[in-house]
């Protein structure tokens, strides 16, 4: 990005020439008597040496824009750089930069006049001094940020502020100038690199702790009211490492804002050291926006008032998990317009009143009086500004009681409250609080435009509260003569202002640039000195004294004569007596003066991102993590001293049935529900589970997983390419026949079959929080059916358990041990220790849960590093299977069969699993940053993954539900399975031990039926030791999920989500259909075209899943992706797992695709909070948008303004056409040379071409929705399962969640078709299925194509003859030929999109050609 040639000689200015004299550095050098013939070579640079010469030739410096008429600060300094002639030189990376070692601008203090005046300039000279546009300014520290800043605020006053003048090199240049040079380890201008590239090598990551920065000053940016302010803004300044030493961000007005743009830039981890935020009237926030401050970790105040789609309750939530909350460090909040009440002020101040200094919640209309009273009052010993403009329920008694509850005030605002009409009753309260021992603050500051207040009641009450010396102990902005033009009551003896202003106590205010006075004292000299906030200190401005609006200076002042010593003595004198005073009482006035005033606020609804629940074994606020000690320990120890390899634990099987009573059912049936067998008899309560940490046997995988930088790819699923024992076509290989042994599965692929509680995890990630790790699995029971697998089958049972919730209740170690002495335990610790509880009993978190998280992080304070425990949660489920599973049938519906044929339940296949992380220190903020992943790959951070062991429930009877679910009593409408007395008949005692349900020493059951928790598990079940417990253990918590937009399509960062369309495919450079019927090799020919389309018809972004290392590891997708795609446009993960049963769906064992349902599982979790709509597709499935319809983009947002959730596409198998073909010889069924029978594709065509030409007309038959696939809104659809929508929020929603929304709730739901809309095909989009016809399907073509044939089964005629103008109904049946005529093309296709691919695909290929010589 280039920058205009003002900009770069304002930078090099803002440097200064030796001496620093502000004359010229502000004003430029000398302006020289041009000669005839001279001109100016602006860009000219002598010291660009050859390799910088190519990239600054083409540079076009623009003319900078002309000033505004008014003779304003800003206006002159436009006029300064209009005016210049000093020579452009552009910034060069890396280079010393002309005299930047000749200015010490670290220098304390600096004195400048303004204008600055050009004292060799003799017309200058001569002329007349207008000395009421000029004044006089004391500045704190570098003048070079105040000039930058001086810009920017020109450049938005004159309306010219864009991208372009505002890019990385401007605030490259601003970092230069707050650093003065030091190291803040400056990016490079570059594109990000896809995760994975990202992740290798030494990469010093911009979004890391600000812990590394320390040693860097802070400064202070205001891009107040740039409203051109857009995400290539914020993404300038993370380039440019402007985090690294930005401690207040004023993005006040910024009306391009989004929740996108604050959630993946300024709250991503690239600002780690803001400490000040507003983000005032930036009205496109939300919910989600707030809850994102949270990875502010050192946020100190923050101000969103009037963003009306932001609710107090986002504002309370996001307070109440923000680890400045604990430390006491977020102590200023203003959120007025937002619509507070008294139990949200209440609920706020519940967590905040011992730490509060500054709170903002003006323009609510709905806070009592008395109640702000009550309420504030929390906050006496702390809260010392305060600011409730135009708050209905403020009146005198009101103020007059603030005054005696907050003695500590120092700045209050109270604009608007018109019921207000004097400032006696605070003071007397401030008084009465003093004589009664409060400490109360010396000085009151008090905004009180469109009060009710006057003039002389302002007068009568300054005269009756001063101090010992006689100084008026408050100041009080006033309505100026009701124009709301501010006045001061000025705070010294009215004798002296006599004297000084001719008896008028009030000054007008002036709005100077960069920022409006915050507090005003009289200057020893005379003057009144205007105390400003700037750049993160203090800064005292002199001015002259109002008389009547007009401006005079006692002090004249000449740049050709030296300063006053005395007036600079003064001057550091007063700013070092107040300068504390200063920052406590001023940083915040200047987002409370609003230059417009907001409207009444609508309240919004409360963002859908909550925090996750914290377990009582947390240590909130202890955790600190130091990335640069990380790195310093990695280097001197080494990866393999830090890096702790995942095992897993394997545990023996429940004791919890009594052998040989199962009834397996009649396995030679295939309907599921018929002779489905019987569950074995339970042991009731359940056997304790008295395993000792020697009685497990551990399996490590560290030889796989090596660092963050392996997953998922290297998880252990399954042995590996070239490894696997049993095939996954016809396979007849079992564990219980001796012919696999389950321990050299465990060693050499995935321990699920030893202990099938452990969860196949095929991909794990954090969420963009860093408070919630995902785990995305599959139920590896469907891998085989049939009776020759039916005893592993039978043994992969907790594949099943693990997907229905348990109710724990947390207990201590002494309990523990009373309850269940035999349990194994090592006497020493205090571990948090857990129970079975019914719901009645259980903890608030443990109500449906399955796993215990333990977190561990490395702490590289000890050398070496040592591994600590940093909390315990419980584990959560992105929705209930069990309640899922309830709702999906009128008739019983078990998630499990003895039988074991469970797999027309495909809703049952995908897993999904959260673990809350603990609200620890900065635990959660560096997840979500990924700084805890260092360097090398190495991951800081690890979570255990310990299963709670029941035994499973079956049918709807045993479902274990809440009575908000569905209802206090479970509807059974049939017993299909026969199996309503299983909780009476088939149970059996243990040790003669039942708990009775009915006894007073029990709370009574929510729920009047299903599952009886206290029968089945008992008063005493303790779980064991997490040591003495099967697990999975050290799975590496590494970065949340990277997500691209593109730089160009500002549409996409509009809205809640960076993507509106997205696309998941999994795919391969060659595979193996169904049955290994055929083998595909077209794959990455395919990929690069379908690619092409669906980007050219609307799609943001692809994310492909490749599964090429499942068939070869010669080679991958990456090569065939990148280049030639942009990261903003595709995301390869590589996904090497192999499809666990092949077979084609009608075998005996049917077929589970198990790799490709987790990488739909997988995208769907990590891509969707993301994506507004996306979808699962296949390389040979196109969609086009048809009738008024160009881009899918389109479509979407019609069908979302008709409320469609899912749109569905019927499938038809679409064949090649006979005009692209070419004769074929080279398979033993395609004949000889000199007489091939077959057909093959020619090359060089398009595959949509080739293929346009379906079997069915549109519309399409309803037959043809069999294998539908869909486009969906993720937020609507919980679950996908490559053609059906398998759980959605319709289907998830609760009886109580109906009542509310007051319409009908049905124990069976079934989607409505105005969730799911079938397509017009003909007017709204259609979809291509090009399933490739390998020539070996075209033997005998010319006989099976013949007009006339009768086709045989699996004999039909697989060639393209496309009727003439798709009239299937005309006279004309044959080709010349002999052929018949047998599919139709799509017209819009042939005639609009394919050229348009054409084209696409052209210029893509001259983009990688010239990337090839380049």
């Amino acid at each position: 990005m280039r920058e205009i040639a003002p900009l770069r000689i304002l930078a090099l200015r803002a440097v200064g020439p030796s001496g620093c004299q502000p004359e010229l550095t502000f004003g430029g050098p000398p302006r020289k008597k041009k000669e005839d013939g001279d001109k100016i070579d602006t860009k000219k640079n002598n010291d660009i040496d050859e390799s910088t010469k190519s990239s600054t030739d083409d540079r076009v410096d623009h003319p900078p824009p002309p000033p505004p008429d008014e003779p304003t600060i800003t206006s002159r300094l436009l006029r300064s750089l209009r005016d210049s002639s000093m020579t452009v030189q552009p910034y060069v990376a890396g280079t010393t930069r002309a005299n930047a070692s000749d200015v010490d601008i670290s220098q304390p203090w600096v004195m400048a006049i303004y204008p600055p005046r050009d004292t060799n300039d003799e017309d200058a000279n001569n002329s007349p001094i207008d000395e009421s546009t000029e004044f006089l300014t004391i500045e704190n520290g570098n003048h070079a940020v105040a000039c930058l800043q001086m810009f920017i605020d020109a450049l938005v006053e004159s309306g010219r502020a864009g991208d372009e003048r505002l890019g990385v090199h401007f605030f490259r240049e601003w970092v230069q100038a707050v650093t003065g040079g030091m190291d803040a380890n400056i990016m490079p201008e570059q594109p990000q690199k896809r995760p994975k590239k990202r992740q290798k090598g030494n990469n010093n990551n911009h979004s890391s702790s600000g812990r590394q920065f320390d040693h860097l000053p802070l400064g202070s940016l205001s891009l107040h009211n740039l409203a051109s302010a857009s995400i290539h803004t914020f993404r300038s300044m993370e380039y440019a490492n402007v985090g690294s030493c930005l401690g207040t961000l004023d993005l006040t007005g910024t009306h391009g804002l989004t929740d996108s743009i604050l959630s993946q830039v300024i709250c991503s981890g690239s600002f780690p050291r803001i400490q000040r935020l507003s983000l005032k009237n930036s009205r496109k926030l939300t919910g989600k926006a707030v809850a994102n401050l949270v990875k502010l970790r050192d946020l100190r105040a923050v101000d969103v008032g009037g963003c009306f789609n932001i609710h107090p309750n986002d504002v309370i939530e996001m307070v109440q998990q923000h680890p400045g909350t604990n430390k006491g460090t977020l102590n200023e909040i203003y959120a007025g317009g937002l619509g507070w009440t008294d139990v949200a002020l209440e609920t706020l101040l519940s967590f905040t009143s011992k730490h509060l200094r500054g709170l903002g919640i003006g323009f609510s209309t709905y806070l009592s009086g008395p109640g702000l009273v009550l309420m504030l009052a929390k906050a006496a010993e702390t809260l010392d500004r305060l600011s409730i403009p135009f708050c209905t329920g403020v009146d005198d008694a009101v103020v007059s009681a603030l005054g005696k509850a907050l003695p500590k005030l120092a700045v209050l605002d109270i604009r608007g409250c018109n019921k207000v009409s004097s400032l006696t009753g605070i003071m007397d309260g401030r008084i009465i609080a003093g004589n009664g021992g409060a400490e109360v603050a010396k000085h009151l500051f008090v905004l009180a435009r469109y009060s009710g207040i006057s003039n002389n009641s302002l007068e009568e009450t300054s005269r009756l509260y001063r101090n010992e010396v006689g100084e008026c102990i408050f100041d009080c902005v006033l309505d100026g003569g009701g124009t709301g033009g501010g006045c001061i009551c000025c705070p010294y003896s009215t004798k002296r202002l006599t004297r000084q202003i001719n008896g008028k106590c009030c000054e007008r205010r002036e709005r100077f640039s960069p920022g409006f006075p915050t507090f005003s004292k009289i200057h020893p000299s005379g003057q009144v000195v205007h105390c400003y906030h700037t750049n993160g200190l203090a800064t005292e401005r002199v001015a002259g004294i109002t008389v009547g609006g007009d401006i005079h200076r006692n002090m004249q002042s000449k740049s050709s004569a030296p300063l006053p010593k005395w007036l600079f003595s003064c001057a550091v004198v007063w700013i070092a007596v107040n300068f504390i005073t200063i920052i406590s009482l001023q940083e915040h006035l200047s987002s409370l003066i609003e230059s417009t005033l907001p409207t009444n606020a609508v309240g919004a609804d409360v963002s859908d991102l909550k925090p996750a629940s914290t377990s009582e074994t947390s240590s909130p606020g202890s955790f600190h993590f130091d990335r640069k000690a990380a790195e310093a320990a990695l280097q001197t120890h080494g990866h393999d001293e830090i890096f702790q390899p995942l095992r897993a634990y394997i545990e023996k099987p429940l004791n919890d049935t009594v052998p040989d009573t199962i009834d397996k059912g009649n396995l030679n049936e295939k309907r599921p529900k018929i002779e489905a067998g019987r569950p074995a008899m339970w042991y009731v309560p359940l056997p304790l589970r008295e395993n000792t940490p020697g009685d497990l046997r551990v399996f490590e995988y560290g030889h796989k997983l090596r660092s963050c930088n392996d997953l998922p790819a290297k998880l252990p699923i399954d042995r590996g390419l070239g490894n696997h024992v049993a095939p996954n076509v016809n396979n007849r290989k079992t564990f219980s026949s001796g012919e696999l042994d389950k321990w050299e599965e465990a060693k050499e692929g995935t321990p699920v079959q030893a202990d099938p509680f452990l969860p196949w995890i095929h991909d794990m990630f954090p969420d963009s929080t860093g408070s919630v790790i995902h785990f995305v699995a599959q139920n590896k029971r469907r891998c085989n059916s049939g009776k020759v697998h039916w005893d592993d089958i039978h043994a992969l049972e907790p594949q099943v358990t693990i997907m229905q919730p348990v109710s724990v209740k947390r207990i201590d170690e002494k309990t523990a041990q009373e309850l269940a002495p035999s349990l194994w335990s090592d006497g020493k610790s205090s571990d948090q220790r857990y129970r079975l509880a019914p719901h009645e009993e259980a903890d608030a978190d443990g109500m449906f849960t399955r796993f215990i998280c333990r977190f561990k992080a490395m702490d590289y304070s000890k050398s070496p590093p040592e591994l600590i425990s940093v909390g315990e949660t419980l584990s959560t489920y992105p929705y209930n299977y069990e309640f899922v599973n309830y709702r999906k049938e009128v008739g019983d519906l078990s998630m499990l069969t003895p039988k074991g044929k469970d797999n027309a339940m495909f809703w049952q296949a995908q897993q999904r699993f959260d673990c809350p992380v603990p609200d620890n220190g900065d635990l959660r903020s560096m997840i979500a940053s990924g700084e805890g992943v260092l360097s090398d790959g190495t991951p800081s951070v690890y979570v255990d993954f310990v299963p709670i062991r029941t035994a499973p429930r079956y049918g709807k009877q045993m479902s274990y539900f809440t009575p908000d679910m569905a209802g206090e009593t479970i509807g059974f409408p049939q017993d299909t399975f026969g199996w309503g007395d299983l909780m009476k008949s088939n149970v059996v005692p243990a040790n003669g031990k039942v708990v009775n349900d009915v006894s007073d020493d029990h709370p009574p059951r929510l729920m009047k039926n299903g599952f009886d928790a206290r029968l089945f598990w008992g008063d005493s079940h303790v779980i064991p030791r997490i040591e003495a417990s099967g697990r999975w253990e050290n799975l590496p918590v590494c970065k949340p999920p990277a997500n691209y937009v593109g730089k160009d399509d500002k549409a996409l960062v509009e809205g809640d989500k960076p993507h509106k369309l997205a696309a998941c495919l999994w795919a391969s450079a060659s595979f193996k259909t169904r049955g290994d019927a055929q083998a595909v090799s077209d794959t990455t020919s395919r990929l690069i075209e379908w690619v092409e389309f669906h980007l050219l018809v609307g799609f943001d972004h692809i994310y492909v899943y490749d599964n090429t290392g499942a068939h070869t590891d010669k080679v991958s997708l990456e090569s065939t992706l990148f280049p030639r795609f942009l990261d903003s446009e595709v995301t390869r993960i590589d996904w090497p797992c192999r499809v666990c049963n092949n077979n084609i769906p009608a075998h005996e064992n049917t077929g589970e695709r198990s790799s490709q349902y987790a990488a739909e599982n997988s995208c769907r979790a990590r891509f969707g909070p993301t994506t507004e709509w996306m979808a699962s597709f296949d390389t040979d499935e196109y969609l086009i948008p048809m009738g008024r319809f160009n881009s899918m983009r389109e479509v979407v947002d019609d069908a979302a303004n008709s409320g469609t959730q899912i749109l569905t596409f019927k499938s038809t198998r679409a064949i090649p056409q006979r005009t692209y073909m070419e004769p074929f010889h080279k398979h033993k069924d395609c004949g000889t040379e000199s007489d091939p029978g077959c057909l093959s594709v020619q090359p060089g065509h398009l595959f949509a071409e080739v293929y346009n030409c379906d079997f069915e007309a549109s519309p399409k038959p309803g037959w043809a929705e069999r294998a539908k696939k869909q486009l969906y809104r993720s937020e609507y659809v919980l679950a996908h399962y490559v053609h059906y929508a398998t759980v959605t929020q319709g289907l998830v929603e609760t009886i109580d969640e109906a009542k509310e929304a007051n319409h009908r709730w049905d124990m069976h739901f079934r989607e409505s078709r105005e969730n799911d809309h079938v397509t017009d095909e003909i007017n709204q989009a259609v979809m291509l299925h090009t399933k490739t016809t390998v020539p070996e399907y075209t033997t005998e073509w010319k006989e099976r194509c013949a007009f006339g044939f009768k086709p045989a089964h699996g004999k039909n005629c697989r060639i393209g003859f496309p009727w003439p103008s798709n009239d299937d109904k005309g006279n004309e049946k044959v080709t010349p030929e002999g052929y018949g005529y047998n599919c139709f093309t799509n017209e819009k296709l042939s005639a609009f999109w394919l050229p348009k691919l054409r084209d696409a695909m052209e210029q893509r290929n001259t983009r990688v050609e010239s990337l090839k010589t380049s």
